[in-house]
């Protein structure tokens, strides 16, 4: 019995020792990111065709965004793009339709180039340590088999861009572009034979949508000059959407960067990825092991999640290694692999929130609409049930909506952030339902803040700090109005806050958090006047006798200085419809 055990464990210890390296095998691909081939078809298919000026748009967009240091390009010929064109629209644009087309017009194309370059790039391929000795023996030849050719030739993608749907609508001043489509990704898998296949990837191909919108009377500032506000939203717009596109690129498993652990230094690990791959600062990554499931298959582990915190020049020398730091997970070793996490850099942060401020009930006059303001008595001779409010309000509920935009690769400093502040706030205090005469009120605070945070780091936890300006409005909505009567009324008021907060990370994407500050508000700087189906009207420089209405008595004590706190969630996002920061993304956009 203990010789049949003996044996049972030796072969059980075999078994073990070929499924491991099985694994190793399967997973070496993964191990070190491998250069691919991208070829753009150099079409962009359109349900309805747009303008020459949003097609050039697109396409600038998408070489901005898609062609990218970790890639390599092939050219193939304009006679291929027209017969694909001519062929594809042809049909009913469905994928497998189109792989159709691509396998009788480019697929040999793109053949014919990758096995022009396929030596050199298998050479590109190789181990570090054999670059150079490839790069000598190019004319003699390096050793290189038929395995390593194949392999670059199958490293070779196409895109294909598919406008589904482009719209624009005006309104009143402003332009209002709206973009929406995906991208298919097609490998191109060549057999011992040299025969070209495309193969679908039909996980790739997401649906994204790009808004943007633009006033057709101003002028905006890109990256070298000024565009109209027609252009402008149609560029925010398809800018916008590219770059959701790229994002949903780089979560494509074969285009993913990754890298063998080769230095642990306590809460940092260092890899061989960097300035030449396009690595940026404080982009995610995660440590990662690979495991088989019950069907045979090997799975990604996700075993920590690291940022980058310092790009190795790995173009002079690929002994330069970048430092990733650590936030979640545990002990990382040498030989582990940490692989890219591609998000948008923004985050979005969600949280109910306390806040007090000073609204006194005389601030809510009833008939600010209608009052004669040449005559001061009719303010004057307001009676007690003359205003909306039954009671000053002295705090209140509401919530806040922050867009936190990643902006380390713009200043070079580690977790920096652009806040964008959108807040909702309903005041403490009753509506005097007897000054209504059965229409209804209801006061709403609208504020929106922008300034920078930074976060300070202690292991999976954070401090952040953070300093804002912006202006909050105080919007008194009669929600029965009926055609012509009065629809709302908005004070304005600026204000400088300043937060700090506390935040735990939970996953990779996913924190938790509470924050408390203090804002100091102004009193009405502005006032508006809306009528429902009708105009609106500014009230700033209208006057109550001799007194600017925002001046007067009844809102010069209106203001939301005070503490605010609050506590929710924070998610890392994959793609935004629309983009916070236009501003600043116009100014990278060279059109």
């Amino acid at each position: 019995m203990l010789q049949i055990n003996r044996h049972y464990l030796s072969a059980m210890l075999l078994i073990f020792g070929l499924f491991t390296l099985w694994i190793r095998c399967e997973s070496q691909d993964l191990r070190k990111y491998q250069r691919k081939s991208i070829t753009s078809i150099g079409a962009v298919l359109y349900k309805t065709m747009p303008d020459k000026n949003v097609t050039d748009m697109v396409v600038n967009r998408m070489k901005f965004h898609l062609e990218i240091p970790r890639f390599d390009y092939n050219e193939i010929s304009s006679t291929a793009v027209q017969d694909f064109v001519t062929k594809a629209r042809t049909t009913d644009l469905s994928p497998e339709k189109i792989s159709e087309s691509l396998d009788q017009t480019i697929v040999p194309q793109i053949t014919q180039a990758l096995s022009a370059v396929a030596e050199i790039r298998a050479r590109g391929n190789q181990k570090e340590e054999d670059l150079a000795r490839a790069a000598v023996d190019k004319m003699k030849g390096s050793g290189l088999t038929a395995d390593d050719i194949l392999k670059v030739m199958n490293s070779a993608y196409l895109y294909l861009p598919v406008v589904t749907e482009y719209s624009e609508t005006p309104s009143g001043n402003t332009l209002k572009s709206n973009i929406k489509g995906y991208i298919l990704w097609y490998k191109i898998n060549v057999g011992s034979d040299l025969l070209a296949k495309t193969i679908l990837l039909k996980d790739a191909s997401t649906l994204q949508e790009g808004m943007g919108d633009g006033d057709i009377n101003k002028s905006y500032k890109l990256k070298k000059r000024e565009v109209g506000g027609g252009d402008y939203a149609r560029l925010i717009a398809i800018n916008t959407w590219v770059k959701n596109l790229a994002v949903a690129m780089k979560n494509i498993s074969d285009f993913k960067l990754s890298a063998e652990v080769k230095e642990v230094e306590g809460s940092n690990v260092l890899a061989g990825l960097g300035d030449k791959e396009g690595l940026g600062l404080d982009d995610g990554y995660n440590i990662v092991e690979f495991e088989q499931d019950d069907s045979g298959n090997v799975k990604i582990q996700e075993r920590g999640f690291y940022r980058v915190d310092k790009i190795g020049n790995n173009f002079e020398s690929a002994t330069n290694l970048s430092t990733f730091h650590k936030y979640l997970g545990g002990t990382p070793e040498r030989g582990m692999i940490i692989m890219e996490r591609p998000r948008l850099g923004i985050d979005i942060t969600v949280r109910p929130k306390f806040f007090t401020a000073k609204i006194p009930r005389y601030a809510t006059p009833k008939n600010l609409g209608f009052v004669s303001y040449e005559n001061p008595e009719d303010f004057n001779n307001i009676d007690e049930h003359g205003f909306i409010l039954s009671e000053d309000a002295k705090s209140g509920m509401g919530i806040d909506i922050n867009f936190n935009g990643n902006i380390a690769k713009l200043t070079g400093v580690r977790q920096l952030f652009l806040n964008v502040d959108i807040a909702l706030g309903f005041p403490n205090a009753s509506i005097d339902a007897d000054a209504l005469s059965g229409a209804s009120i209801a006061p709403l605070i609208i504020s929106g803040y922008l300034g920078p945070m930074k976060k300070l780091w202690f292991g999976s936890s954070n401090l952040n700090l953070s300093a804002s300006g912006g202006i909050d409005i105080l919007r008194l909505t009669n929600t029965g109005a009926k055609k012509g009567d009065l629809d709302n009324i908005s004070l304005y008021s600026p204000g400088v806050k300043i937060n700090a907060g506390f935040e735990f990370l939970l996953s990779s994407d996913l924190s938790i958090g509470i924050d408390a500050g203090y804002k100091i508000g102004l009193s009405p700087l502005a006032a508006t006047l809306a009528i429902k189906d009708g105009q609106e009207y500014d009230l700033t420089t209208e006057t109550i006798g001799n007194t600017l209405v925002v001046e007067s008595d009844y809102f010069k004590d209106l203001n939301f200085s005070g503490l605010n706190i609050s506590a929710g969630v924070s998610y890392a996002l994959p793609s935004l419809p629309f983009d916070p920061f236009a501003f600043l993304s116009a100014k990278t956009i060279d059109y």
